[in-house]
């Protein structure tokens, strides 16, 4: 992984169009002040270091950059993820997501099921169990 010196250099010219298209100050102290953060840590970030995760957070959601980017300097600063690592569990998720629907589905349609033929209605007397005459 390259060091974050590079992407910072990519973050503060995308942060320094912007600000020039909207005629406010492009300079590292506007961009600190726009990042919310004190001027030693944009030198650090400036220096290679990575920043904070609310930092990178506050990147993302301001710039658009995205978080594998700016996490690892690998593929498209504002596209999605390239790695298939990452595609892969992207693709788990939705699999487990759809799962986890047809469960949802299947036990509401048990559960009404099981309304509709009197089981689990305590009132209603059975041959097992409590139920079937009130004692144990």
């Amino acid at each position: 992984m390259v060091d974050f010196s590079h992407r910072f250099d990519i973050i503060y010219k995308t942060f320094a169009t912007r600000a020039l298209a909207k005629n406010e100050p492009t300079s590292k102290l506007a961009f600190a002040r726009f990042m919310g953060a004190s001027q030693g840590r944009m030198q650090s970030w400036e220096r290679g270091q990575l920043p904070r995760p609310d930092d990178l957070q506050r990147l993302h959601e301001t710039l658009g950059f995205s978080y594998h980017w700016l996490m690892t300097g690998e593929g498209d600063p504002f596209g999605a993820p390239t790695d298939t690592t990452t595609a892969e569990l992207l693709g788990r998720i939705a699999a487990l997501e759809a799962e986890l629907n047809e469960a949802n589905r299947l036990n509401r349609k048990l559960a009404a099921r099981l309304l509709v033929d009197g089981v689990g209605d305590n009132a209603a007397a059975s041959s097992t169990g409590k139920a079937s005459d009130g004692h144990g």
